[in-house]
């Protein structure tokens, strides 16, 4: 069984652990492509006027390890070239 196997069963086990344990109106399963309505329904509060962010979808998470390993670049040339400077001095 692969890593992400079994990191998804673990997460299933746990996902039906905690539906055994909460009392279905005490509980949401919601998708966060369902929109506002769902959660705001459940918690009894009026719905927002801006629509719900999604900021863990494939391309936001690639853009940002792009945007650190692109950070670690910049600070690795950045050292190099102080010690280059410092050894330079010399």
């Amino acid at each position: 069984m692969s890593d992400r196997a079994k990191a998804a069963a673990r997460y299933n086990t746990y996902a039906e652990k905690v539906k055994a344990a909460e009392p279905p109106h005490r509980l949401l399963i919601h998708n966060g492509t369902e929109g506002w309505a769902p959660l705001c329904d459940f918690l009894g509060v009026a719905l927002p006027d801006e629509p719900l962010s999604n900021l863990n979808d494939r391309e936001t998470i690639k853009k940002i390890i792009r945007d650190i390993i692109k950070g670690s670049y910049i600070m690795l040339g950045l050292a190099i070239a102080a010690v280059a400077a410092m050894v330079a001095g010399t």
